[in-house]
């Protein structure tokens, strides 16, 4: 929806945002040069909804989303995003989904870095393809 321009509104909070591709090549590197019994934090960028939806509507000519509504108020109505997105076929809006928003996660994968040499690739890049995937599937 952010690709598209029409998601007007997000929820304040963020989240640590990896590459699918980057989690594969990270264990594979964890099998390959990783220590055995040791567990490794395989992170991506942490970013906010908004300059999330910003960063996507933007690789399309969108301004992006105006806002983000404060964690509390999202919170509250979320009971309802869940009813409405069961009838709509979406998880967008549901406690769980703003819950984990709103936890906003700090993930150190510096063990992982120094053991092993992960390095998640820049999050524009990761959006990007994204989007360009989405593009592929369905019309923008």
């Amino acid at each position: 929806q952010a690709a598209r321009g029409h998601l007007p509104v997000v929820v304040q909070g963020g989240f640590d945002w990896v590459d699918v591709r980057d989690v594969v090549l990270g264990l594979l590197a964890a099998a390959e040069r990783g220590r055995t019994g040791e567990n490794y934090l395989l992170p991506g960028h942490r970013a906010t909804a908004l300059h999330l939806g910003r960063l996507a509507a933007g690789l399309n000519g969108h301004l992006g989303p105006l806002l983000a509504i404060p964690g509390g108020l999202a919170r509250w109505a979320a009971p309802l995003g869940e009813r409405v997105g069961r009838r709509i076929h979406s998880e967008a809006f549901t406690p769980a989904s703003i819950g984990t928003l709103l936890d906003d996660p700090l993930v150190d994968g510096s063990k992982a870095a120094t053991e092993f040499g992960y390095h998640p690739r820049p999050l524009e890049d990761s959006v990007r393809d994204t989007v360009r995937w989405f593009e592929g599937a369905i019309r923008l």
